[in-house]
């Protein structure tokens, strides 16, 4: 099959990505079990200057037949790397992967075969959490939910977070991912939040193939990370974009009380880890500020508080800002749920998911397979 005739075609943005991380993202990519005259990888340099993920990049590219390389001459961030491999793709279908992740055996070949048997536009499987460290592995909430055929309904699950919002390891018809789906400002974070809506509402059918096809790699530090601005910005970027979404399709007043419910969850989350992480009270003082900012710009309505962060944050919101009053409020706050806070969280601190691997006989028998099985 040509280049100018692929089923699905792979794109995977790399930006100064570990090397063991990638070699392994490619390798997943070469022992696909479709036919490699089926499939292409698209492989964008975001104008990596780390010498050995180019060196990675370059050996893969040179020694793959179905792979080639956009590199770009300046760091444009990972949507605009997504729109260049996209306009770059020739497949029937265009899956993202980011470089430090990994692929099934078998996905291409069952998110393919999912489209053609169900005549669908896009087709979602389950992601795991993947700890390459430790081998351990956990799911990955909402990825592996059905979505609805119906536009709406498909949108208030979107909107509501309770499905996953990721573009990776998902198939999308490559006529779905024009331009306007990826038109951002550059730099944003969690643009897929932004991105997925838009392509969703564009298909007319959804598949969903009920098998892990994606290992996301885990930091198991990033967890307990400190939470920025710009992550704060990037979500409530996202969530803006819902809105201009809805009033673009003329449905806002049909989603609109999906997308109060999605940006509360959010803000709960924001304000639990900004008071009750581990930074200093001036920090929490000015992420929390920076919250309630961001929620007040949106052009939807606020949902009444039903969760414990957002309806602390509607109390902080009343104080002065720079008052001993804003102060005590939030150390009060801390006191009483700092403890319940981090028993919450610190599993995900003890680098420790809810499931151990080991080999089974039959990949050690194996020398181009990796066979997994849960230990007992």
């Amino acid at each position: 099959m040509s280049r100018s005739s692929k089923r699905v075609t792979f794109v995977v943005p790399v930006y100064n990505v570990d090397p063991a991380l990638l070699s392994q993202c490619f390798a997943s990519v070469e022992r696909q079990t479709f036919r490699q005259s089926d499939f292409e990888a698209i492989i964008v340099d975001d104008c990596s200057d780390s010498a050995e993920t180019i060196a990675v990049i370059d050996e893969f590219v040179e020694r793959v037949g179905n792979a080639s390389l956009v590199r770009h001459e300046t760091n444009r961030g990972l949507n605009e790397a997504r729109r260049s491999g996209t306009r770059a793709a020739v497949g029937e279908f265009v899956t993202f992967l980011d470089g430090d992740d990994m692929l099934a055996r078998d996905a291409a070949e069952a998110l393919f075969m999912e489209s053609v048997a169900l005549k669908v536009d896009i087709v979602t499987a389950p992601l795991v959490r993947w700890d390459p460290v430790h081998l351990c592995f956990d799911d990955y909430g909402g990825s592996g939910q059905a979505l609805s055929d119906s536009r709406n309904d498909r949108l208030k699950e979107i909107f509501t977070a309770s499905h996953s919002f990721t573009m990776c390891g998902r198939a999308f018809r490559r006529e779905l991912l024009s331009d306007d789906v990826f038109d951002m400002p550059e730099g944003v974070l969690h643009e897929d939040m932004t991105t997925t809506p838009r392509a969703l509402v564009k298909a007319d059918r959804v598949g969903t193939v009920q098998k892990p096809l994606y290992f996301y790699t885990v930091n198991p530090d990033s967890i307990t990370g400190e939470l920025s601005e710009r992550r704060i910005d990037g979500v409530f970027s996202g969530v803006a974009s819902w809105v201009t979404l809805a009033e673009g399709l003329g449905v806002l007043r049909e989603v609109g009380d999906a997308i109060k419910t999605g940006a509360e969850k959010f803000v709960n989350t924001f304000v639990e880890r900004s008071a009750l992480g581990h930074h200093d009270l001036d920090t929490k003082i000015s992420l929390l500020r920076r919250i309630e900012a961001a929620y007040g710009d949106l052009r939807v309505e606020r949902a009444t508080p039903t969760l414990l962060g957002s309806s602390f944050l509607e109390i902080f919101r009343t104080t002065e800002p720079g008052s001993v009053e804003e102060r005590q409020v939030l150390e009060a706050y801390v006191a009483q749920h700092q403890d319940d806070f981090q028993a919450r969280w610190a599993p995900a601190r003890t680098k420790e998911m809810a499931h151990r691997l080991r080999n089974s006989r039959i990949s050690l028998a194996c020398k181009d397979k990796v066979v997994f099985v849960e230990a007992t």
